[in-house]
């Protein structure tokens, strides 16, 4: 913050001649607020009832309670997440200061670091948007990741996200300072590789489950002469035209490469460890190899506001009913599994005995669903072997596997996932913890211990978007960050405006929050016998990718704040109410303000339910028309 200027004394005259009328009317109407002289106490000072009770408390004569304090919050992440806390943060918190820091050269996240062959949405596009700025015109039902990536930089252009963001900047060490109430952020900019530490009120991890790609941890890895990827880093110079070509791995880039990858490659070996569900996308929708663009027609019809609104609830009340495949046991989940079986028979027809030990033993859900149109055709192509025998090493040519069986490759794609046990990539430190080490598997805590998933004990003003817990099993990824960053809204205007340094989730409550989600897991397949993304890929570890129900049910549950599971540091350490200061708002000493916006013409229709109920519209919000 930069010094206070100096004033010369011949100016001093000249800057109090400039006190605002509000200021002057402040000190008219708080003089009575300012502690008396012994004389004015005898002499001009109304009688009062004996004995009164004399209060320690000394109000600040200056302070309204509806002053706006500046709100630093520092954002680490520009993919669909960070992206949406720079349209709503900002209108939502007054005095917001606000900070996204990017490690690449453009916003839009896992969208713009994914260029591998075949990369796309497996839900529809007009699920995976903004519930508020949608776009009507996308070109195919399931979107290419280049269209995905365009919509949601265009969305930080349209609502001016970019004037926050520092692109080519890297978070490398997050640190909170008790002494100061505030985060202390090592950050390299990657532009002039400069390291430099910046100070904040509030962090918000938006980091993203992609964002940490890791190559396989095989011996001779670094042997291997040819062509190694792993597919998140694709090269985009690099053409599989004729190559011989090893894939690693069978989770969603695994099955989208592929089949790509078959039509170009003079061979493709494809090696998996675990069997996996290959059938309809999330909620039934048909998914085919070939693309599947939207008519003219079709899109023509969605230029009709009501149309497009009729379209776009009955697509996307799909994914928010179909909680109930996730239940352990329940009619839904067995009747999925028939129908992927005789899904996946079909689709490997030519070669059924390719299915043996591919069809999992554990329920559908356990793993996501990964629909891969196109997956199995591809493997019953004479170009393409499936290899289930394990991976002993790598050579300086290829790969040998554990029954001694060696393969030469011109390239190596290594579809072999990120960070799934959403432990950060950095290292995040308060009170001698470091969720870095805390989260792993050998850490103090052995998994992402957090509260509803949105914070965690013992670190104050930290906050996660997009992490653990952070989306139901059904509904959608937008509208989950869109209300977990209305819920922090609401935290970050508590603090500035209610005399608060720092806001934190008592153990107690986390503690209640981990049981429910043990005795609440069970009741699903998620915690069948499965590597997935929702147990960090660790077959019986604690489920921490999912929320402990519904969509409809997280939703609910972080409508409203429950203020009694938070411990507060109040910067008045004597009394919590200090923040009421002088008992005016500014917003009345100010001639230009309605006061009176609550009442509305006779005429003009009221929902009961709103009156007096919106954070923004109170008395003095607005000026007067």
């Amino acid at each position: 913050m930069a010094p206070n200027p100096v004033i010369p004394a011949a100016d001093k005259k000249t800057a109090e001649a400039q006190t605002s009328t509000s200021t002057r009317r402040v000190a008219q109407l708080t003089g009575h607020l300012a502690p008396a002289t012994e004389t004015e106490q005898v002499n001009t000072r109304p009688v009062l009832p004996i004995p009164y009770p004399v209060s320690k408390l000394q109000l600040d004569s200056e302070h309204c309670i509806d002053h706006v304090q500046e709100v630093k919050v520092a954002v680490i992440g520009a993919g669909l997440a960070g992206i949406n806390a720079g349209i709503l943060l900002p209108a939502k918190v007054p005095g917001i200061k606000l900070t996204i820091f990017e490690k690449n050269n453009d916003v839009s996240g896992t969208w713009l670091e994914n260029i591998y062959p075949g990369v796309r949405c497996d839900i529809p596009a007009h699920v995976y948007q903004s519930t508020f700025s949608p776009n009507t015109q996308w070109s195919e039902i399931f979107a290419k990741g280049a269209e995905i990536r365009d919509y949601w930089q265009a969305q930080a252009k349209k609502h001016d996200v970019y004037k926050y963001v520092k692109l080519r900047h890297r978070v490398d060490e997050a640190e909170w300072d008790d002494a100061q109430s505030q985060w202390r952020l090592k950050v390299h900019d990657l532009n002039n590789n400069v390291s430099s530490t910046e100070t904040f009120n509030f962090v918000i991890t938006a980091i993203g489950r992609f964002n940490s790609w890791k190559l396989p941890d095989y011996p001779g890895l670094d042997d291997y002469k040819g062509h190694l990827r792993h597919t998140s880093n694709w090269d985009p110079a690099f053409d599989p035209s004729n190559k011989k070509i090893a894939v690693i791995g069978n989770g969603a880039s695994g099955i989208q490469i592929v089949p790509n990858l078959q039509l170009v490659a003079k061979h493709v070996t494809h090696f998996v460890r675990n069997p996996t569900w290959i059938a309809t996308s999330w909620a039934g929708d048909e998914r085919t190899f070939e693309p599947q663009p939207y008519s003219e027609e079709e899109r023509k019809s969605f230029e009709d506001p009501a149309t497009y609104l009729a379209f776009r609830k009955e697509l996307e009340d799909r994914y928010w009913r179909r909680f109930r495949a996730m239940v352990r046991g329940s009619t839904d989940n067995e009747g999925i599994r028939e129908l992927f079986i005789e899904v996946m028979k079909k689709r490997a027809a030519k070669k059924p005995e390719l299915l043996d030990g591919l069809i999992p033993e554990f329920a559908p859900h356990c793993r996501r669903l990964t629909p891969g149109p196109g997956y199995l055709e591809s493997l019953t192509e004479e170009n393409v072997k499936l290899v289930k025998t394990p991976i002993k090493r790598f050579t300086t040519t290829g790969i040998e596997t554990t029954d001694g069986k060696s393969f030469d490759f011109d390239a190596i794609l290594c579809a072999t996932g990120a960070n799934t046990d959403l432990v950060p990539p950095f290292p995040i430190k308060s009170r001698g913890v470091d969720l870095n080490e805390a989260w792993k598997p050998e850490g103090k805590w052995g998994f992402p211990y957090t509260y509803f998933g949105l914070a965690t004990p013992g670190f104050p003003n930290l906050f996660f978007l997009a992490g653990p817990h952070a989306t139901g099993p059904s509904g959608t990824v937008p509208q989950a960050v869109e209300t977990a960053l209305t819920y922090f809204a609401k935290v970050f205007r508590k603090v500035s405006s209610q005399g608060l340094k720092s806001i934190t989730p008592s153990k107690e409550a986390a503690d209640d929050f981990v049981e429910y989600c043990d005795a609440f897991f069970p009741t699903t397949v998620l915690t069948d016998n499965c590597s997935s993304w929702n147990n960090g890929g660790v077959p019986g570890q604690r489920i921490h990718g999912l929320w402990p129900g519904s969509a409809a049910h997280i939703t609910r549950v972080r409508r409203e704040p429950r203020w009694e599971d938070w411990e507060y540091e109040r910067k008045h350490k004597g009394n919590r109410f200090a923040y009421f200061g002088n008992g005016y708002t500014q917003a009345e000493i100010d001639e230009s303000t309605d006061l009176t916006s609550y009442l509305k013409a006779p005429n003009e229709k009221v929902d009961l339910r709103d009156v007096h109920e919106s954070w923004w519209d109170v008395p003095g919000a607005k000026k007067k028309a």
